[in-house]
């Protein structure tokens, strides 16, 4: 079909040769599936003009943002996923559409899930580049090799690992992540966790007569997983899953560009203290729900110069989890809907998006807000803050999790 090939051949081209010019290859390559519409839709002429203009600006974006990535401009690559995605939808038809939806990528999740438990990632990854057999890769589970045969077939059409002959298989740079911790606790906390809230979303919304979640304690998290307690106490009564959201925290950004990074945030201006001779005990900067400490250690490393207290507040489960942390950095356990303890001014309050859009849209919520809104000179939100238009996948993710 026009849509596998694209996937399969075309676009993954543009990720594999990011240090190459691909814009004449993609643009011929492309320009002949166009020309080939009229035997897969069937169009008005004027709709199918139409929808032909549409990919060729598509593949027009496409092009400058390949251009960009070779030259390495901050969001290229981005904004290629985007485009990408963007052509993808615009190819498949309806019946592609509701097969990849139903089919294709729950399959894909619940698979790669699997996997994580039957450890096929590691056994992969020890393996390098010598393929791998059915038959060794489902030993460490001591699994059904006709079950696992059928697993490795589906995520290797998914491109989720290599096929290397008809039972054999070898890893990926995306498998062989999902080895370390900080990913393979992303897939076990975001499908056991957050994927039965979204699973039961359409049940939960038709119960409520579609009345947008407001309560904490009676959201879709809480009628997925039966439960009263908001999100924070239930996570801490499941020390697995408190576990595979610390560490899922802890790599997120991990292949993205940060606020540290020059051009993102004004750390030089903002960063400083305004009391002389108090700069080493003064507070610098406090990061509310900074998880294991990921984010002032990064500045500690690309900013050896500052000067002042760091004071990272999490829950007590999540910083008696912390084992490698600079010493200099002070751990405070600390519920945000509770009295902010660092009184006193200091320059910048550090927080995770959700707390931070909660603080500017509802700062009746945080009981600490007040201390806050007097006590800091700027607030600064762990994710970068994008427009609502157009919408992006980087920022619905969180809308459609924190339900």
């Amino acid at each position: 079909m026009i849509t596998l090939a694209l996937q399969r051949s075309i676009l993954p081209r543009v990720y594999r040769n990011q240090n190459k010019v691909v814009s004449r290859a993609l643009h011929s390559s492309l320009l002949i599936y166009i020309n080939a519409l009229d035997t897969i839709y069937d169009l008005s002429r004027d709709l199918y003009l139409t929808f032909k203009m549409d990919i060729a600006a598509n593949i027009q974006h496409i092009l400058t943002a390949s251009k960009d990535l070779v030259l390495h401009k901050l969001g290229a690559r981005e904004r290629l996923v985007t485009l990408a995605r963007s052509l993808i939808a615009t190819l498949e038809t309806p019946s592609e559409r509701i097969f990849r939806l139903a089919f294709a990528e729950p399959a894909n999740f619940a698979l790669v899930r699997t996997a994580v438990d039957l450890q096929v990632f590691e056994t992969l990854k020890n393996a390098g580049s010598t393929p791998v057999t059915v038959s060794a890769l489902a030993k460490p589970a001591n699994a059904d090799p006709v079950f696992v045969h059928r697993l490795m077939r589906h995520l290797a059409a998914m491109d989720i690992v290599h096929e290397a002959s008809a039972n054999e298989f070898t890893s990926t740079g995306f498998t062989n992540a999902l080895t370390e911790d900080r990913f393979r606790g992303g897939i076990i906390y975001t499908y056991d966790v957050l994927g039965p809230s979204l699973r039961r979303l359409p049940e939960y919304m038709k119960d409520t007569t579609y009345r947008n979640p407001s309560d904490p304690a009676g959201g879709p998290f809480q009628f997925a997983h039966d439960t009263k307690d908001p999100f924070f106490p239930w996570l801490m009564g499941h020390e697995k899953y408190m576990t595979s959201f610390n560490q899922y925290m802890g790599g997120y950004r991990v292949g993205k560009p940060t606020w540290l990074d020059p051009g993102l945030y004004p750390i030089d201006s903002t960063l400083t203290l305004d009391t002389q001779g108090e700069a080493e005990k003064g507070v610098l900067i406090v990061d509310v729900g900074g998880g294991m400490g990921q984010d002032l250690q990064e500045l500690k490393t690309k900013q050896p110069g500052v000067r002042g207290r760091m004071v990272l507040q999490d829950l007590p489960a999540v910083i008696d989890q912390i084992k490698d942390l600079d010493a200099g950095i002070e751990r405070t356990p600390h519920d945000f809907f509770t009295t902010q303890p660092v009184a006193g001014v200091y320059r910048s309050c550090f927080c995770m998006a959700s707390l931070a859009d909660r603080v500017l849209q509802e700062p009746e919520s945080i009981t600490c807000t007040a201390s806050f809104m007097t006590g800091m000179t700027d607030l600064v939100s762990r994710f970068s803050r994008i427009s609502s238009l157009p919408c992006a996948l980087a920022t619905r993710k969180f809308s459609s999790t924190t339900l």
